[in-house]
């Protein structure tokens, strides 16, 4: 028998969160503005990794901008889905302002660190 003389103590966890493309502090005690998971499949040379970004919407746009330069000249619209609260699809994707881009543009607008910005994050 078991006989609890004092209550375990559940504390809540705080956290901050940090966009993992800017290092930037994001909404204090709201989370990030964005979370992009992967999944990598028995057949993937990274088998049963799973990588977890946590982004800011300066993060996401970045983000959206290098993929669709990256499948252009498929619109990132066409790979997404509107899913509802229910889980269920709602529609057609609204295009982002990366759907509308030329090559150029996206190149232009994509944010490439410098060596130097590398060495002092390390």
């Amino acid at each position: 028998m078991k006989k609890i003389i004092t209550p375990k103590q559940i504390q809540r966890e705080v956290a901050e969160y940090y966009c993992d493309f800017t290092g930037k502090l994001m909404n204090k005690g709201c989370g990030p503005a964005a979370t992009v998971v992967i999944h990598c499949g028995y057949e993937s040379r990274r088998d049963c990794n799973q990588y977890e970004l946590h982004l800011s919407d300066e993060g996401l746009e970045e983000l959206m901008r290098m993929l669709r330069l990256r499948m252009f000249p498929r619109k990132m619209a066409d790979s997404g889905r509107d899913v509802g609260i229910d889980g269920e699809s709602d529609g057609p994707v609204l295009p982002g302002p990366e759907d509308s881009m030329t090559y150029h543009e996206l190149l232009h607008e994509i944010k490439l660190p410098t060596p130097a910005e590398n060495d002092s994050k390390t």
